[in-house]
């Protein structure tokens, strides 16, 4: 989650099986994520009276996404991005909060013009993505070619533009993913009998 908040290109919408890999004692990626995390939530409680409105928009940030972190308890789903939007809104007040304190006013212009300017660009390049389902479950497949769900709804709106041939291709992909994945069976087997 903080690669996609921190540097929010190559987006796949949902994050399925086998899409995520687990991390073991020896990734230094995972224990950096973790330092890392520690190390915010630990700078926001030392500072909550200095400086309560970021630690309080950080603090929230973090208390309202464990529950969809699978920490906690799992759930069905692995990760998706639409579980960043209420971290986003305490995200967005500890940024205001930053913004509110610098006093440079070239500086502050800078921050907003550069922030805004990279806001317009990876909006418009993620409503290129999420434009139709076609464009959507491409991506999905292009950023995690191991994910089953992605082949499944890329096979379905293949099937929608009349690539019968190709969207047997991505269920065939699918299933070697997930070998007794039912909808992919059907799927695949409804297309083979119809082409």
């Amino acid at each position: 989650y903080l690669r996609i908040l921190l540097v929010p290109v190559n987006l796949a919408g949902d994050y399925d099986f086998n899409a995520i890999p687990i991390a073991s004692i020896l990734n230094w990626d995972g224990w950096f994520g973790l330092s890392l995390i520690v190390a915010l939530v630990a700078a926001a409680l030392l500072n909550r009276h200095r400086h309560s409105a970021i630690s309080f928009g950080i603090l929230f940030a973090f208390i309202v996404l464990l529950p969809v972190t699978n920490w906690i308890l799992p759930i069905s789903v692995l990760m998706a991005e639409r579980f960043l939007y209420l971290p986003l809104i305490g995200l967005s007040l500890s940024a205001a909060a930053i913004f509110a304190k610098i006093h440079d006013s070239r500086l502050r212009r800078l921050a907003a013009v550069g922030g805004l300017g990279a806001a317009i660009v990876l909006c418009n390049g993620h409503d290129y993505i999420r434009r139709n389902d076609f464009t959507f479950f491409r991506n999905m497949v292009r950023v995690e070619p191991n994910s089953a769900k992605a082949r499944l709804g890329y096979g379905y709106a293949l099937l929608q533009v009349g690539r019968n041939e190709e969207a047997a291709e991505q269920f065939e992909a699918g299933l070697r993913i997930i070998p007794d994945y039912p909808e992919l069976l059907t799927t695949l087997a409804m297309t083979k009998m119809t082409t």
